[in-house]
């Protein structure tokens, strides 16, 4: 009764109204992201959504390396969606939800990381977490550049918070952009040897996409063969490493092994640098008819994911050794990084062709599942004159459904023609 009399007192004593108010449900507001905690909060958001748009996340939303893996010849589907099936099949509507939702979370990483470097570089412009974001920011570009069509819009938001359409950009304009991105990483990076190197690699891989070989060596050269620059996860926060996530957790992701013909055998080569099983032996996917395998070069839901290592660096620099006629230099550089996993060393196999498919087998193996598959193979087209049949999975696809279709790369979704200045993809040539 004295509770309930209390109660009575304080309802009455004031204004009901107040009752219904309550203080800004944000957890940050953008006002307070201004001092060192408020900057701290936003780069570790937009860190986190690159996380996230990379390597996806518990088993709901798929990132880069998930889908772009799926086009190329690294995993088969071994769930049920249709949208996940027209990844593999290689057959992307503009309308595919879970393409759409891939592509968001991309562009949404590129503009957080951008903005945060801003907004602290504002705040102090020798803060070496200035070089961090841009370096990050220069990798959505690559991932773009090399899984998505030619004429990708980039939006922002101006200081006002409104929106200002970006125009379609070229694949080479895409790349350029990166190597910009890298190179103000470069400079905003404040001496600090992490961030500067990766942006040297990131620079370097932009520049190899560009055909210009010579320059990408030389812009990884210093860089140390032990480097690794990882992404982080946990479970405790929610956000899980998806590659995992999706491949043993859910199984709708299935290790593939010759795909289409065309595809490598990442599971008869029985290599180090892609660990698998199958447990148990008889294990299906989700699907109940995908033999299901486990890919587990990162064995747990909190897992680092790479996303720039040394080995990259010498992988680079062996490309730029057989586009000058070196081999004994690819060679020796291919060989350094097998030895990191115990391999033993290649020798030539004797042609052109032939040494670029070793080159591009190393590149698979020791790159698998860090989204650079699926541009190898639209480089091969590009760069090397190989056709889309020579070298994307083709013939009849494994499940009861028509042969793998044409496409080399996801085109931007349909809801991007909200953008006044996008019409459509500019082509979807590789």
């Amino acid at each position: 009764m004295a509770l309930s009399a209390a109660l009575l007192l304080g309802s009455t004593a004031c204004d009901i109204d107040e009752l219904l108010e309550v203080d800004n449900p944000d957890i940050v507001t953008p006002d307070g992201l201004t001092g060192p905690t408020g900057l701290a909060t936003l780069r570790a958001g937009a860190i986190g959504d690159f996380a996230e748009a990379y390597a996806g996340d518990g088993g709901t939303d798929e990132g880069q390396v998930l889908i772009a893996g799926m086009m190329a010849d690294e995993y088969i589907h071994s769930g049920t969606f249709n949208t996940r099936r027209e990844f593999d099949r290689r057959d992307v509507e503009d309308d595919n939800g879970t393409a759409t939702d891939a592509f968001s979370a991309l562009q949404r990483a590129r503009q957080g990381l951008e903005t945060a470097a801003s907004r602290i570089d504002a705040a102090n412009d020798a803060d070496e977490r200035i070089g961090e974001l841009l370096g990050m920011a220069g990798f959505t570009y690559v991932m773009f550049g090399e899984n998505y069509c030619s004429g990708v819009p980039f939006s922002n938001l101006d200081e006002s918070g409104n929106l200002v359409p970006g125009q379609p950009r070229t694949t080479t304009e895409i790349f350029n952009l990166a190597v910009e991105r890298f190179d103000a990483a470069t400079a905003e990076a404040a001496g600090n040897a992490n961030y500067g190197n990766l942006a040297a690699i990131g620079k370097g891989r932009a520049l190899l996409n560009l055909g210009q070989y010579a320059e990408a060596a030389s812009a990884v050269a210093s860089v140390p063969t032990e480097f690794r620059f990882d992404l982080t996860y946990s479970v405790a926060n929610g956000q899980e490493n998806g590659i995992y996530a999706f491949n043993v957790v859910v199984e709708r992701w299935s290790l593939a092994n010759n795909e289409g013909q065309n595809g490598l055998p990442f599971r008869d080569l029985n290599d180090p640098r892609v660990p698998f099983e199958r447990s148990p032996a008889d294990d299906l996917g989700f699907d109940e008819v995908t033999e299901q395998y486990d890919m587990l070069k990162y064995p747990a839901r909190d897992a680092n994911a790479n996303l720039a290592t040394g080995e990259e660096a010498r992988l680079i620099e062996a490309e730029a050794a057989l586009q000058q006629g070196d081999v004994d230099t690819m060679l020796e550089k291919i060989n350094e990084v097998r030895a990191i996993y115990g391999l033993d060393p290649v020798t030539d196999p004797g042609s052109a062709e032939a040494r670029e498919d070793l080159l591009f087998q190393e590149r698979a193996l020791t790159l698998f599942a860090t989204s650079h598959r699926l541009g190898d193979l639209r480089r091969l087209i590009r760069q090397y004159g190989r056709t889309a049949n020579e070298v994307f999975p083709v013939g009849t696809y494994h499940k009861d459904f028509p042969d793998y279709a044409g496409d080399v790369n996801f085109p931007v979704p349909f809801d991007e023609e909200n953008n006044e200045n996008f019409t459509g993809c500019l082509s979807r040539d590789a």
